[in-house]
């Protein structure tokens, strides 16, 4: 696990419920968009590694996960697509595997 990753586990690890939904649910934009807004060619292993990290403290059948689960299957990265399905419910399952993200050229 790269170091940032391990810094908003500890990070996330100190925050209590209040504090999580604020972190993930920022109004401007919040980490999970952040790094998946990257361009695939700017998109490196320590920020996969640190959105898995998000994925995992995020909760369950968040809304987001679709869009994740769609960023796992571009960037063939199975272990954020297994974290993003162990996060959904059985009918949340059915939502992202039938997704299809807008045409809008992010993700």
């Amino acid at each position: 696990q790269y170091a940032k990753a391990q810094c908003v586990e500890a990070v996330i690890g100190k925050m209590n419920a209040t504090q999580k939904d604020e972190f993930f649910n920022n109004a401007q934009r919040g980490p999970i968009e952040l790094i998946m807004g990257k361009s695939a060619a700017s998109t490196k292993a320590e920020d996969v590694d640190t959105l898995r990290t998000l994925i995992i403290n995020v909760k369950r059948d968040e809304e987001r996960l679709a869009s994740v689960f769609l960023f796992a299957a571009r960037n063939n990265d199975i272990e954020l697509g297994e974290i993003v399905l162990g996060k959904a419910s059985d009918e949340k399952k059915k939502e992202i595997l039938g997704f299809q993200a807008p045409n809008t050229g992010s993700y």
